[in-house]
């Protein structure tokens, strides 16, 4: 993905900091739950977002929102976000940690878009060629999509894999097509 210069380096610096601490995980937890609640909500992304709103407001508003499903730790890092004036790039940030901690942790997410949710004996088939494949741990979101017909569609990264079965019937058609005409 493509971040800004600033929201890699407060990113970093987060999970530098919660791995020196040994809290990589109470504050991927953290990041979660804050990436939630300003993408849940048009108003606070609105807020965070608008170059006129102070950031001394900004923050103001994250600590009410935010106070009670936080670490301290992390109401800390916010606080050093208003005293620098980035908070603007919060919600940057979040998405930059996210990868990062994926990155370092050697994991890799991979999208699956089927027909029918795919069995566990296939999820596992799937995770051990994608594991051969990219040397990382793979974790799955799924997604049930009638428009695929049979068989999957994978997003990994930027790389999509159509293995359904309503692509191979494009395919077919194609050649139909480009044999029809040759003829």
């Amino acid at each position: 993905m493509n971040w800004s210069k600033t929201a890699k380096v407060y990113a970093e610096a987060l999970y530098d900091f919660a791995s020196e601490q040994n809290r990589i995980d109470a504050i991927t937890s953290d990041v979660a739950t804050v990436a939630e609640i300003i993408n849940g909500s048009r108003e606070l992304s609105q807020v965070v977002a608008n170059p006129i709103v102070k950031p001394s407001d900004k923050h103001a508003i994250l600590l009410q929102v935010l106070k009670d499903g936080v670490s301290a730790e992390f109401l800390q890092f916010l606080a050093l976000l208003q005293k620098k004036n980035r908070i603007d790039v919060l919600p940057e940030m979040l998405d930059a940690f996210k990868a990062i901690r994926d990155d370092r942790q050697s994991i890799l997410r991979v999208q699956v878009k089927s027909a029918t949710a795919l069995t566990d004996e296939q999820l596992e088939s799937l995770r051990n060629s994608l594991q051969k494949q990219y040397s990382r741990n793979i974790i799955f979101s799924q997604e049930i999509s009638p428009d695929v017909l049979g068989g999957f569609v994978l997003k990994v990264g930027d790389t999509i894999i159509d293995a359904s079965m309503a692509n191979k019937l494009i395919e077919l058609k194609k050649k139909f097509i480009n044999t029809s005409l040759s003829a």
